[in-house]
């Protein structure tokens, strides 16, 4: 009797692991993986995609040593102020992501796809509200994109769509976020 117990217990911890580890993991790239990463947010602050220099050596020194230990997800943040990117045109509606702004973000994707790092680009950081370190035409700017309806859309439509369908193939996308740390752009913030 006492080694039927055995068997069950053991088969019961094996079964509540796989359960334990199917609820903890998701299905990315055809594998169920538990992610294990970090934030790195950026290497130039707000300025990582789009006109300027990107870091791109950088970014593999970043995503060879997340590999070399056990890392396998990595977020980044795009816009974080909207001081850079997206494009926005003389009367604050978005006109395009940035100049260079894809091709730089499928570049850092295929660096963390060569090291099996998968990416979660954040786009917009609590920093577009950050009166301290930006100047008010650039928080005024962003905070219309918060509380008009029509400028917006024009973000929707001339940078988040052309980034989604310019890189929704790229395997190393693990999700998209919209906001790190929003409760961070509250009145009290701004």
């Amino acid at each position: 009797m006492k080694k039927c117990y055995t068997v069950f217990v053991i088969l019961g911890i094996l079964f509540n692991s796989q359960a334990s580890f199917a609820q903890s993991s998701i299905r990315f790239n055809n594998q169920d993986l538990f992610l294990n990463g970090a934030n790195f947010a950026w290497v130039n602050f707000a300025n990582d995609i789009g006109p300027g220099v990107t870091n791109f050596v950088r970014f593999e020194q970043i995503f060879q040593q997340v590999h070399e230990n056990g890392g396998n997800a990595m977020r980044l943040w795009l816009h974080t102020t909207g001081g850079i990117t997206p494009e926005f045109d003389s009367n604050g509606f978005v006109i395009s992501p940035g100049q260079g702004s894809i091709d730089n973000l499928r570049q850092i994707l295929d660096i963390g796809w060569d090291y099996n790092v998968g990416v979660i680009p954040c786009l917009w950081s609590f920093d577009m509200l950050n009166t301290r370190d930006n100047p008010s035409s650039v928080t005024d700017r962003s905070y219309l994109l918060l509380t008009d309806t029509i400028r917006l859309q024009s973000y929707i439509e001339n940078s988040l769509i052309p980034m989604v369908d310019a890189l929704k193939y790229h395997p190393a996308i693990i999700a998209w976020e919209i906001f790190n740390e929003p409760e961070g752009m509250s009145n009290e913030h701004r």
